[in-house]
């Protein structure tokens, strides 16, 4: 029950581990790159928290965290790329404007690419899992749509025998 309650904070937060993750991966499969070999650590954490930043508030606008993911479709997935090509494009804009930061754009792109593809694998997991949790169950979803007093009284016979 819990989780159903807190669901939103549960994806943001699991996008925030996999762009963190994938970062640090990054950084750790190229060590010797002579642009990020000159980099403080420092500055690619910072780098990273801004990338983190306006992927998240890009995700927000297009509010790919209010919609359930279990019925996602196609405009769902989109709208996830969409929001972080955005996002991606609010970080450019906010880098030009720091001055004395040389992350490489390709290291940044790529990890935010990877990183991209990770939450949408994340929530087609997710999709997986609840239909796979369906059949097992034999449960089916309902909508009453439009029955008054009698719908209430059918969705309390429904939740008490399942």
């Amino acid at each position: 029950m819990i989780l159903k309650k807190k669901r939103r904070e549960i994806v943001l937060f699991l996008d925030l581990i996999i762009l963190i993750l994938v970062s640090i991966l990054f950084y750790m499969i190229f060590p010797n790159n002579v642009s990020l070999a000159n980099q403080n650590y420092y500055s690619l954490i910072i780098n990273i928290f801004i990338l983190i930043f306006s992927g998240m508030i890009s995700q927000f606008l297009f509010k790919t965290y209010d919609s359930l993911w279990r019925y996602a479709q196609s405009k769902e997935y989109l709208m996830l790329l969409l929001g972080g090509i955005t996002g991606y494009l609010i970080y450019l804009l906010i880098v030009i404007t720091i001055p004395g930061n040389s992350i490489p754009v390709l290291y940044t792109l790529s990890v935010y690419s990877v990183s991209l593809i990770g939450m949408l694998f994340m929530r087609l997991c997710y999709r997986q899992y609840r239909k796979y949790y369906r059949t097992i169950y034999g449960r089916i979803p309902i909508a009453i749509i439009g029955a008054g007093e009698a719908g209430v009284k059918l969705l309390e016979e429904l939740q008490s025998n399942p």
